[in-house]
Order: C-alpha cells, then sequence, then structure tokens
C-alpha cells in the first residue's frame, strides 16, 4: 500500500480477496488479479487494519472511535506494499489502429473492457491524432465515461540547436501542450528535451548542451505549477537515455513539480548489460514507468525480421511485457523497493497482434505484482 491518509473503512471484506491497497485519491480491493471494488470516501480515518496474508477484515477507525462504512470514494493513506496501476499508452496499441481493428476512442474501450486501470495519451499525428484543446476535452470525457484515470500526457520536444526565435516558439509550444495536458485532467506530463545520433551523443556534447536542458525543464516544469502537473523527460532519444544523464538532469532542475518517466527497455541500447542498474538507478525519481521488454541475441539471428542490429554484437526484438530479456520482474521489484507507487503503461511495438500483446502484458504484470 502506498502512504496517505485513509478517510473510509470495509467491513467483512468477502472471501478470497488477496490484498486491500490504494494510491493518492482511490482505494481498491483486488480479488486474484482483477480490482473488485473501488469507491470513494469523504470522513478522515486515523488508520486501517489488515492483517497478514489473505484480508478477511479491514477497519478504518473515525475521529469519533466509531468505523466508518463505505459509501462512495476513498482518499486514504495506509501503510505497507507501493501498489501500481495497470494500463497501456495509445501508442502500444498503434499497431491496431493501423489495422483498422481499433479506432482512438475504441482504444479506451478496450482497455477498460479489458482490466486497465489507466490510458496513457500518446498523439499520433499521422494517424490524424493532433491534441487540440476541444479534443483534450472530449478525452477527459471518454475517460470518465469508461472509468480510466488518464495517467500521462506524452509528446515530443526539442530544445537544442535552435535560434532563440526558434527556442521561443517551441517553449510556446509545449507550453500550450500543458494546459491541453490541464484539460484532460492527467497530472503527469513527459515531454522530450533533446535527441541526438548516438555518434554525436558524447560526454562532451551532453555537458555542453546540460544548461540548456535544464534550462528549459524548468521553465515548463514552473509552467505547470498553476495546474498542479508534474513534467518529466526519458530515457529517450540517445543523448537523454543512460541512467546517470538522466538523474543529473533531474537533479539539476531540482523542482519538485519534475521527475523522470522511466522507460525499462529504453535503457539497454545505451547501457546494455547495466540496464537493471540504471533502471534502479532512477527508480527513486520515477513519476511514471513505461514497461517495454526485449528479446535479446548475441548473435545474428536466423531471421533477420523485426531484429534490430544495436552494435557490439547485440540485436534485439520487442517482445510482450515479460516475456523477453530486459528483466521485467527485477525492474519491478527495484522500483517497489524505491516506494514506486504510480502507472505502469505498457509500450508495446512489436510484431504480435497489439491488442493480444497487450493483454499478455497485463497478465504478466499482475502475475509480477502478485510476487511482490
Amino acid at each position: 500500500m502506498g502512504n496517505g491518509s485513509l478517510v473510509g473503512s470495509l467491513l467483512c471484506t468477502p472471501p478470497g480477496i488477496r490484498s486491500v491497497y490504494g494510491g493518492a485519491s482511490q482505494l481498491c480491493i483486488r480479488r486474484g488479479g482483477s480490482a473488485y471494488l473501488r469507491r470513494t470516501i469523504f470522513v478522515p480515518v486515523r488508520r486501517v487494519i489488515v492483517p497478514h496474508g489473505e484480508v478477511q477484515r479491514a477497519t478504518g477507525i473515525g475521529f469519533n472511535g466509531k468505523p466508518v462504512a463505505v459509501k462512495t470514494t476513498w482518499r486514504f493513506t495506509c501503510h505497507g506494499r507501493p501498489e501500481m496501476k495497470i494500463g497501456a499508452s495509445t501508442y502500444s496499441l498503434r499497431k491496431a489502429m493501423d489495422e483498422g481493428t481499433l479506432d482512438f476512442w475504441g482504444v479506451f474501450d478496450w482497455l477498460a473492457d479489458n482490466g486497465a486501470e489507466h490510458i496513457e495519451i500518446v498523439p499520433l499525428a499521422d494517424l490524424g491524432l493532433v491534441v487540440t484543446p476541444d479534443l483534450a476535452d472530449a478525452m477527459a470525457a471518454k475517460a470518465r465515461q469508461v472509468g480510466l484515470d488518464i495517467s500521462c500526457y506524452t509528446f515530443g520536444a526539442s530544445f537544442i540547436d535552435k535560434t532563440q526565435d526558434e527556442y521561443a516558439t517551441e517553449l510556446e509550444r509545449v507550453l500550450g501542450e500543458i494546459d491541453n495536458a490541464a484539460r484532460m485532467g492527467t497530472k503527469l506530463v513527459r515531454h522530450d528535451v533533446a535527441s541526438r545520433p548516438a555518434e554525436k551523443a558524447t560526454d562532451e556534447q551532453f555537458e555542453q548542451d546540460l544548461p540548456l536542458l535544464v534550462e528549459a525543464c524548468g521553465r515548463v516544469a514552473d509552467y505547470a505549477v498553476k495546474h498542479g502537473i508534474t513534467t518529466m523527460v526519458e530515457n529517450h532519444g540517445f543523448h537523454v537515455q543512460g541512467g546517470s544523464r538522466l538523474v543529473r538532469i533531474c537533479e539539476e532542475v531540482a523542482r519538485d513539480n519534475f521527475r523522470l518517466l522511466v522507460d525499462t527497455g529504453n535503457f539497454f541500447p545505451v547501457e546494455l548489460d547495466n540496464t537493471l542498474n540504471a533502471i534502479a538507478q532512477c527508480a527513486p525519481f520515477a513519476a511514471m514507468v513505461h514497461v517495454k521488454d526485449h528479446h535479446i541475441r548475441t548473435s545474428p539471428p536466423e531471421a533477420p525480421a523485426d531484429w534490430r542490429d544495436r552494435g557490439r554484437g547485440v540485436f534485439t526484438r520487442v517482445a510482450v511485457a515479460g516475456e523477453g530479456d530486459i528483466g521485467i520482474d527485477e525492474a519491478i521489484r527495484s522500483l517497489s523497493a524505491a516506494g514506486y507507487d504510480g502507472y505502469l503503461s505498457l509500450e508495446y511495438e512489436g510484431p504480435q497482434e497489439a491488442r493480444s500483446a497487450n493483454q499478455k502484458g497485463f497478465d504478466n504484470l499482475r502475475s509480477v505484482l502478485q510476487q511482490l
């Protein structure tokens, strides 16, 4: 369970309930891998009692000393194991949209029907998905209708190699996207800040670019404060992809509402065997997590289709989350150990049928969470 302050109680939970958990805005009762009850309550309580093992009874004690029965929704803080919320990005189901088996609004429905707790919005301009204020409002309404959180708004940006006017234009665009995120109702935004080809993403170049990266991230974060939004950069684009560089940026931006989006699969091209260490290094700074997995080979594959040559004799192919070689279970344990209790967002971009791959990813993630 995450830390918070509980405001209600559940008396005599049904048999077979595996855990009682919660986060900043709700409490869920989980039976097996599915949410059994999600409620919101309003009366503060001092504590919640949950015995070890199978939960038989959970009671909130009100300030008047009497048990408080659950009525509608939970705001709370209790103590114990962090519980993460499983969902996916619109990008993770892009293949289904490309093939016409889902449209954009159908992604919301499919996720809700298949046990997801959130959706991450990634604009796909080549599919005609360009976010406007009206579209942001419509997304918020659709998410409410199907019972999903909009976990994060994720979009591209770059602040390097620009004239002053170009920099100002890009900053203005990104701040406008922060306004769109607020209309969606999300409290998390991931924007890129810079990318360079691998051969140009040297340590020397990073040091030269760092002051500009820090300034840009700080200005975006400062603007986002008025919306209560936390902004993030991700391990993405080679130049800002290694663990030490990400932590360096986060520490130098030094804003309470600036954190990291940790992508479990994106470290590998630059960190290789150090990938799990990089995830653990960045875990304390994580406000959002992409779950991505790869099959990894150290010899050329016999059938090279869908495999990427990463150099240094390493080849990768996108895998269903939990079925590749990154070590998703260990990555999530590292995040949990660092106190992470936020969103896990599948980002599948491989050759399998997208709905099937995402459903298997959900099942694998639920299995990992049950073992924590």
